[in-house]
């Protein structure tokens, strides 16, 4: 009793085996206490309204951030980007930037696809070329395919395809460019009903 005096009167903790096992006892039931009243509360996302001067400068940020010019908001794939967007009802998840670079590939491989069947049944196939150098290092190298086609009876109508594009790494001469071409359109097998090639 003169211990527990002395204890509480200068402020030390009881050291005693029964009154070590009731701090502790003490100490268990304050915790299983403690963690039946506390519950996991979850952030609420703040979903901003949606108004036309918002929408607005939304798509006006976007262009400058982007280096977009204005009539990327006119382009039919952005119209429909948006359509489908709006019509989410538990939010939009972005692609990441593996998965979407996966997707372009997989695009680009079955456009090859679709377009190498394309020429190859088409009588001929003419080719303009351009290549062109972006600031003081980047050269770039482009194949574009034409040809006129019977849309309907005695209907035609001028068709226009991207065949490739490249960058350039190396001199600008007839023999270089030659190469890049011939690599080009060795992607969809070069078909033999391509005449023409026009600088």
């Amino acid at each position: 009793r003169k211990y527990r005096k002395w204890v509480k009167e200068n402020k030390f903790e009881l050291k005693l085996p029964n009154d070590v096992k009731k701090q502790k006892a003490d100490e268990e039931h304050a915790v299983r206490t403690l963690d039946n009243d506390l519950q996991e509360k979850k952030l609420q996302e703040h979903a901003v309204r949606y108004t036309h001067k918002v929408f607005c400068q939304a798509a006006m940020e976007w262009l400058v951030a982007t280096n977009q010019p204005i009539q990327a908001l006119k382009h039919p794939k952005f119209k429909e980007m948006i359509d489908i967007t709006s019509r989410a009802t538990d939010g939009v998840t972005i692609p990441g930037q593996k998965s979407m670079r996966a997707s372009v590939k997989q695009l680009f491989y079955s456009h090859l696809k679709k377009l190498k069947t394309q020429l190859n049944v088409l009588r001929e196939v003419s080719m303009t070329c351009d290549a062109w150098q972006a600031g003081n290092i980047n050269s770039y190298f482009a194949v574009t395919g034409h040809w006129i086609e019977e849309t309907a009876p005695m209907q035609w109508e001028l068709k226009s395809v991207l065949l490739g594009f490249t960058r350039l790494c190396n001199a600008h001469n007839g023999e270089r460019l030659g190469q890049a071409l011939f690599e080009l359109v060795n992607q969809i097998d070069w078909p033999y009903n391509m005449r023409q090639c026009i600088k």
